[in-house]
């Protein structure tokens, strides 16, 4: 029988505009004249660094090696790179001796290990967000937020399983990227809800990384090797569903990909029942390598006394982003709609063009509650869900409109290969038109929508309408009536 896709395209989302040839002002720092240490060749700054010299930077650029090779966040490499480096965290280039040289002429007497630095292009629009007003910060050496170094020797001959552990803040994530950049290819566990690294919230995943991981979370979102839509940015509404997920992403590595090495980020709930979870993945995972993030207040540290470990300082509150969960959320989602190379025009969703899924080409499921069959569309429209493949049998194909209404507590067999919006809703033609940047060839799979509790960044509501659907400053009242608190969101004033 012949496939029928689900996801009928009107035209996938807008074809992104080409970078602009006139590149932003490239902001050098004063050194004054050249020395042996860096100079001014063009668009380029050049640094000559013995190997015991290092710097630490913010910026949006790409570093390329012109003798030896450069180390930054973990990674060593010869070959180009772009790294961002600001206010999510700041990274430091190190000289590596390697013989690698190229063929370009060097503005120094004495050469050590010389790499080029070039601020890239990028253009960012519609970001009524004041916390973020400067996300993309200028070139610059001097910052005030200091860069995040580990020891070498802790982090050696790493293999196997390798989890790292630690409180909330702590630094598990900026950790895993370090760890995960040591290797040509690992796998990533990402068990953390809240905060994930490759996803936006709410979804636990399993990743296979070929690239270095150079930049916060907002800026390399994938579709994950297998996800699992948990719908929340907390395990504590479904903490049995949460672990047996995650259980079931580790029997996905150990059966398809247990000839790599595994990082696995868990997450920062670690008190109360998050500790129960917490030792339970330990003893299911057995890693080769448990890694602690502990911190100068033992309260604030995780009682492993059964388990051998590596223990690392957690990262100091000067090194912290000084940018809240939420809106490091908020971020990440309209990021993960909107970002295209890079551009981010968060302007542009509303005028994107959705795709068409007719209603009796996927089932419906409603995470944690049930919703009458009457207020479906209702509680959908204007709704982020999470896009499934899912490969669960069903009894019954049929549910009046729907391919299906699947009971909330039906377990699902399930591959969540990202989120979507749901524009707008069509009840004559029976259709949902869907915003998703994920690629068409997956989203022919996709055959379930789950509806959780991630809720779309109000700014992305109220871009591009002169007056803005579905926001409403007054009380509302009914299914898919929702309140959201103020959070620092640039809001317009009411006429």
């Amino acid at each position: 029988m012949k496939r029928t896709n689900a996801f009928d395209s009107l035209r996938t989302l807008k074809k992104p505009k080409e970078l602009k040839d006139k590149e932003k002002s490239f902001v050098y720092p004063d050194f004054g004249s050249t020395t042996n240490q860096f100079a001014k060749v063009g668009d380029e700054y050049i640094f000559n660094l013995k190997q015991t010299e290092k710097i630490s930077f913010q910026g949006l650029v790409e570093i390329e090696p012109l003798t030896g090779s450069i180390k930054v966040n973990g990674h060593v490499t010869s070959n180009k790179v772009t790294v961002y480096s600001g206010l999510l965290g700041v990274y430091t280039v190190e000289p590596v001796k390697s013989d690698f040289k190229s063929e370009r002429t060097l503005p120094f007497k004495t050469i050590y290990t010389v790499f080029a630095v070039r601020q890239l292009p990028y253009e960012i629009s519609g970001l009524d967000y004041p916390q973020l007003k400067n996300i993309f910060p200028e070139f610059k050496l001097e910052s005030s937020l200091l860069p995040i170094e580990y020891k070498d020797s802790q982090l050696k001959n790493l293999e196997g399983i390798i989890c790292i552990v630690g409180s909330k803040n702590s630094g598990k994530s900026t950790l895993a990227k370090y760890i995960s950049n040591q290797f040509e290819t690992v796998c990533f566990l990402d068990c953390d809800l809240g905060q994930p690294e490759f996803t936006p919230n709410g979804i636990v995943s399993l990743h296979v990384l070929d690239e270095p991981i150079l930049g916060p979370s907002f800026t390399h979102q994938k579709v994950p090797y297998h996800g699992i839509f948990i719908g929340s940015s907390s395990a504590k509404h479904n903490p049995d569903e949460y672990f047996n997920s995650i259980i079931q992403l580790v029997n996905i590595y150990r059966a398809n990909l247990s000839h790599l090495p595994l990082v696995v980020n868990t997450s920062g709930w670690v008190k109360g029942v998050g500790y129960d979870l917490l030792i339970s993945l330990i003893r299911e995972l057995q890693p080769s390598h448990l890694i602690s993030l502990e911190h100068p207040d033992p309260s604030k540290n995780i009682d492993l006394q059964d388990f051998n470990t590596i223990k690392i300082d957690a990262v100091p509150d000067d090194s912290k982003s000084k940018i809240n969960a939420t809106d490091q959320r908020n971020l990440v989602t309209g990021s993960y709609f909107v970002k295209r190379d890079l551009i981010w025009d968060f302007k542009s969703l509303p005028a994107a063009h959705p795709y068409r899924v007719k209603f009796s080409s996927v089932r419906i499921k409603f995470l944690n509650e049930e919703v009458p069959f009457s207020q479906t569309l209702y509680a959908l429209n204007a709704q982020i869900v999470g896009l499934v493949v899912d490969s669960t049998n069903y009894h019954s194909e049929s549910c009046k409109m729907f391919k299906g209404l699947v009971p909330s507590h039906t377990p699902l067999n399930q591959n969540c290969v990202g989120l979507g919006l749901i524009r707008a809703v069509d009840p004559a033609e029976q259709c949902f038109y869907v915003l998703t940047p994920v690629p068409s060839d997956i989203l022919q799979n996709v055959n379930l929508f789950l509806k959780g509790s991630i809720e779309c960044p109000l700014y992305l509501f109220t871009n591009g309408y002169k007056n803005d659907p579905y926001v409403s400053f007054d009380n509302i009242e009914g299914v898919g009536g929702l309140e959201t608190r103020n959070r620092h969101l640039g809001r317009k004033r009411l006429q």
